[in-house]
């Protein structure tokens, strides 16, 4: 689990820089490839370390849970951003 907190910590950091070096642009498309692959490398080792310690049961509950997140996760999103069009419409009549 720190390995992961690690990686977060590492991750907002290289973000910190990279937008500190605005206008060097070369730097800066160097740590965004790199956040990319640590990101990718993130997901594939957590999805490991789940397969390993999960058995077939768990894997498919935890399957389900995943769907109604993202699903919950959409409709929320959508709903709230409706919601602010609306109220920006109406406040720049």
């Amino acid at each position: 689990m720190i390995e992961y907190l690690l990686s977060l910590v590492l991750g907002f950091t290289a973000g910190f820089l990279i937008e500190r070096l605005k206008g060097v642009g070369r730097e800066k498309e160097f740590l965004s490839k790199g956040m990319t692959a640590s990101l990718f490398f993130l997901i594939f080792f957590l999805g490991l370390d789940i397969g390993r310690k999960l058995d077939l049961s768990e894997m498919i509950q935890v399957g389900k849970l995943s769907i109604v997140f993202a699903v919950m996760t959409m409709v929320f999103s959508y709903t709230a951003s409706k919601i602010l069009l609306r109220g920006f419409r109406c406040s720049s009549r």
